[in-house]
Parts: structure tokens; sequence; C-alpha cells
């Protein structure tokens, strides 16, 4: 299927929310009362559908805070949307509860988010609800004062996170290509044998445009699922790598060996297994001659094990040998310092030669599932990207390069193409090209790298200090400039520009709201994540768009989100052959609500395009992970 962002957006960049927030106030208490069990306000227990959607009065962080991170909950009255009737006014006080004390610990005065007004985006009028003094662990509630029934609930602990970072770490090895899912590593539900390794598949992929030449055959397993399909490209999977080297540079101690993975303890954080299984698939998709192979074609069927049509793969490219040369060289820089010299000997000669290939054939391209060049029903996302981007692939590869030899003509290229470089032309951090901004991150900190390039560089980093009063413009903590495919990545890598640019408290609050969003703290009061009831959610998507999977998914995989572009398939409603359950109205939600409520918790016909909201894909989980790693130890 079609995969939101990576279909080429251009670098669109942030504008926050125009409006102002007034201050909260709150006054710790005393009540002694205790209610009854909390009842969590539009739990569900099953797949939601447009007519039984309930939405909650207060949300919260649905696994919790760190103890002196800021608590901010929201209260919510609904006024445009599914859910306008809903409601109609918020109370003049709430007591959060805590279960271990048995007694109200603070009561607060709702804050009203400028002056009253409905916010746009969601449809709602929001009240701050801060429940920052609350420091000690433990488990607390919400209710209105003076009531018995809980409004949300949330957990107070130091690593508060961690079990979510695993979980959502972990869909990785359920994304790997040609690898057994067995138990204890998989859950009984989603134990399967190795995919695509039949006569003919992965291991023996055929050239796409020349299917009946046994001489082009290809040893191409391994590598990562993309996403709900079962394809895998090598302009993404090289992204995923760079996504997750950089975090585990940041943060290593975010990465442990204790993921129960098959090759936990043995050491290396898992990370960096993990990292390695993509990176052998890219070191197979490179030829003799430096160039990679642009993605490999599989049958996306369920379960991966049944997959029996054979494998293609598709040309090299330009972007994809660039796209490998940065993720190999970066990859030498990481493995090297963590001692595994001959395995960063191998990825150096790898980024070297695809950097010379690339170099010498500058413009070679290759348009997959595409009639016009011949390969329609090859892989399903279009992975080739635009002149634009392939410079800022070149600009990236390069730097990572120079961050591996410093050598001074490759130092050269990059100061060079700095002057034409988005981030200095539009003085702006983009969540759009991520691995670009890490690269230039690299480079500026090499001895070798010139002052001028340097301070270009760190000039403009620092000049884009985060002011955390901008992100209370948003009545939601977590400002975007608009709402497309795959929302929750771009909400995600928002946060990551105020955390990679700005290493303080201030960055660190400012993209907490980000986490919080994804954790329960939007409009449809649900944790964006699979099956996460286990970590402390209420309410968590229980319906993922992925060929693998055919009821559910394992925990911790994000869906795309909000979708105000959603519509149903281009052959509804009278064109899709007989069964399908196309309506003359598009299904509402998602269509036709609010930005943040174009959502719904379905997989029940693929000509009403659930993946369009629902499916995954691992640009969105290195996203997430990376912003989550920054709040665990």
């Amino acid at each position: 299927m079609a995969h939101g962002i990576k279909f080429g957006i251009s670098a669109l960049l942030v504008s926050f929310v125009a409006s102002c927030s007034s201050g909260e106030t709150t006054s710790t208490t005393g009540s002694s009362s205790t209610p009854s069990t909390p009842t969590p306000v539009g739990s569900s227990s099953g797949p939601l559908d447009p007519t039984s959607v309930e939405t909650p009065l207060v949300v919260a962080d649905q696994f919790g805070y760190l103890p002196d991170a800021e608590k901010i909950l929201l209260a919510r009255q609904s006024r445009t949307g599914f859910d306008a009737s809903a409601f109609p006014t918020i109370v003049g006080a709430y007591d959060i509860y805590s279960e271990a004390e048995g007694r109200v610990v603070l009561t607060i005065t709702p804050s009203p988010w400028n002056n009253g007004q409905v916010d746009p985006r969601s449809g709602d009028i929001i009240s701050t609800l801060d429940a920052s003094a609350i420091t000690t662990p433990g488990s607390y509630f919400v209710t209105e004062s003076g009531e018995q029934t809980s409004l949300a609930t949330f957990e107070i602990q130091s690593n508060i996170y961690a079990p979510v970072f695993k979980a959502a770490f972990r869909t990785f090895y359920y994304q790997r290509s040609g690898f057994e899912k067995v138990a204890p590593y998989a859950t009984v539900k989603f134990v399967d044998g190795a995919s695509h390794l039949g006569a003919g598949q992965d291991s023996e992929a055929r050239r796409f445009l020349q299917k009946q030449d046994a001489t082009l055959q290809r040893d191409l397993r391994g590598g990562w699922y993309d996403a709900g399909d079962l394809n895998k490209y090598t302009n993404w999977t090289a992204d995923y790598c760079l996504m997750l080297l950089a975090s585990f540079e940041e943060n290593p101690g975010a990465w442990s060996d204790l993921n129960d993975l098959p090759e936990s303890h043995n050491g290396v954080p898992d990370v960096l297994d993990e990292v390695r299984w993509g990176m052998d698939w890219l070191l197979r998709m490179q030829s003799g001659d430096g160039s990679v192979l642009s993605l490999v074609g599989s049958e996306s069927v369920t379960p991966p094990s049944s997959a029996s049509a054979p494998s293609f793969y598709g040309d090299a490219s330009t972007s994809a040998t660039l796209s490998a040369a940065a993720a190999f060289a970066y990859g030498a820089v990481i493995y090297r310092q963590q001692g595994d010299t001959a395995y960063a000997d191998e990825l150096e000669n790898a980024a070297l030669a695809a950097w010379n290939w690339a170099e010498a054939n500058p413009n070679v391209i290759f348009q997959n599932n595409d009639p016009a060049s011949q390969t329609e029903g090859l892989g399903a996302g279009k992975q080739e990207v635009d002149e634009k981007s392939r410079a800022i692939k070149r600009h990236t590869a390069a730097a990572r390069i120079f961050e591996l030899t410093g050598d001074a003509a490759i130092g050269t290229i990059v100061e060079d193409m700095l002057s034409d470089s988005p981030l200095v032309i539009e003085q702006m951090l983009s969540p759009y090209h991520l691995p670009h901004l890490d690269a230039l991150h690299g480079f500026a900190k090499h001895p070798n790298a010139s002052a001028t390039a340097r301070n270009t560089i760190t000039n403009l980093v620092s000049s884009k200090r985060i002011q955390a009063s901008a992100i209370l413009r948003d009545a939601y903590r977590s400002p975007v400039d608009n709402f497309h495919w795959g929302s929750n990545a771009t909400k995600a890598s928002r946060a990551l520009t105020y955390l990679v640019a700005n290493e303080d408290g201030e960055a660190n609050q400012a993209a907490s709201g980000y986490v919080h969003y994804m954790h329960g703290v939007n409009p449809m009061g649900v944790v964006y994540l699979s099956e996460m009831a286990a970590a402390g959610a209420e309410t968590s998507v229980k319906q993922l768009y992925h060929a693998g999977f055919e009821n559910g998914a394992p925990p911790g995989f994000v869906t795309g989100g909000p979708n105000p572009t959603y519509n149903w398939a281009a052959c509804c409603p009278n064109s899709c052959g007989g069964g399908n359950s196309c309506n003359s109205e598009r299904l509402s939600p998602p269509a036709g609500q609010p930005d943040m409520k174009s959502y719904l918790d379905f997989n029940e016909n693929w000509t009403l395009s659930p993946w369009q909201v629902n499916e995954n894909s691992n640009g969105y989980q290195v996203a997430y992970l990376r912003m989550l790693a920054f709040y665990v130890e």
C-alpha cells in the first residue's frame, strides 16, 4: 500500500498554531473520601466503528509520567466533529486520588486554553489540569470533585516508559523477513515460519524487467517488511538504520541487551543487533560495482510463511545507492566505536564503493510500481525521489563518509553543498529530513571540518532554541503545521527537531507533549500503538492494517494516525467488484472531521481504505522510538 510520509512530501516546516494559552493554577487539598474502583471513560474492548466511538472527558498519558516531569492533563468540551454533543461543560475543579494513600492529594482548578476558544484542529474547547505538583511514585486517577467515577488514570514511576519502549522496539523482530518467529520471542498468536525463502523467492530473486533470465538471480533474503506490505525498499531501510543508530548514539542508556529477542544477552545492545539485520540486507543488495538495488517485491499474504509467489528486485538507482552509502558509513563509525572492527571495515568498504558509483552515475532513477516504466506490481510504495531529494541524499552520504574518513575532498563537497541545503536556505529544522540534519551534526563534530562550515551548522541549530511557550499555543501541546497521511510520524519527528537541536530541559519539556499525544492526550483518547493494555493503556489500537496479521497485531506497532485526506478506495462506490463494502457516504469518522478526529480503529474491508489511518510503517516506528528514547533510562 501507499505509505503517507514516504511519498516525497516536501520539506514542510511546522508553523505553530497562532493562539495563546492562559496559565495553569492548582491547589493541593484534602478530601478524604475515596471513589469507587476507577472505570475509564471511553475505553474499548474491541474495534471501534463510526456509530460507537466514545471519546473521554479527561485525557492523560495512559502509561504515566516521570516523577519530576510536567504532568498536564486536558479536560475537553467537544464542539465540532462526531462527538460534538459530548461533555457540554467543564467542571470547576477536579480531584486527583492516590490509590496508595486512598485520598485526594491534589485538587485542580482547570485553566482554559486560549480564553476558552474552540481549537480548530480538534474541534474542542480545552482546559489544562496541571498535576505536576505530584511527584510521589504510584497510581492515580482523576474525578470531578465530589464524584465517584474515574475520568482518567495514570502512573508515576521513574522508568514508566521502559515497557512501552521495549514493545515498540520489538516490532522490528516481527517485521524481519526470512526469519522464523518462535516462542518465547513471539506470542503464540503470531508464531510463524521464516517467510519468502522458497524456490524463486528472496534468496533466488530475479530482476523484475527480465523475469525469465536465471543468470540475474540474486540472494536478497533478510531485511524488514517495510510496513503493512511485505516488500523491502533500500531508500527507506537505510533511513531506518540511520535513525536507530542516531538514537543509540544520543541515548545509549535507553538501549539495553534485555529485549527478549534471539540476540539478547549477547553483550551487544539489541538495537545494534537489529540494525545489523537491516544492514546485512543492504549489503546483499549491493552489486560488485558498488551500486545498490532499489527494492525487493515479495508476496504479501497471511501468514507471511505461506507466501509462494516468486520475488523480484528493482534495478539500482542513484538514490538507493546514496542512501545505502550513508547507512554503511554511519554504521562503520558506530560499530567501530563498539569494537566490532571487522564489520566496521566491511561497511566502510561498502560505503566508499557506493559513493564512488553514485558520483559516477548521479542521475540513475528507477520507478517501481509504475505502468509507464513497465514495473506495475513491483512493490507498493513509490520509493524513487526527485532531484532535490537526491541532492539531500548526496549531501547526507558525503557528510557521513567525511565523519568516517575525514577525507578532505569529501569535506569540500559537504561544505560546497551547505548553501543549497534546505536547512540553511529555509533556516528551519525540518521533521522530514532528520537523517540530513543528523549527518550535518556528525560532520560538524569532526576535528577536520572547517571552522566556517562548523559555525554554519552549529549557528543554524543554536538559533533554533525551543521556547516551551510556543508549545502552549497548541491546545494539545504537540503542534504540527498540518495533518496528513502518517501524521503520527510527523508528530514524533517534530519532537525530534526540538530534542536534537536543543540539549536542555526546556526542549525535553517541549517535546514531551508529543510523547503524551501518542500516549492518549489526543481528542480520540487513544494510544496510537497496538495492543498496549499490558503496559497500562486503557484504550490502544486494536486493528492494524498489515498483510502478515490476520486479526489484531502484536504489541507496540505505531499506526499512521489521524488523516483528514482519508477517502475510500477510488473504485468506490460502484466499481470495486462483488463483495465490497463501499458506501455512498465515506466512513465518518475518519472523513468529514476536524484534523485530529480523522481516525477510526477499523480494518473491515480494503475498499474502505483502513490503511490510510491504521497501517504501520517502520518509518513511523523509528521516529517514535527515537523520540521516546530521550525519556527512558
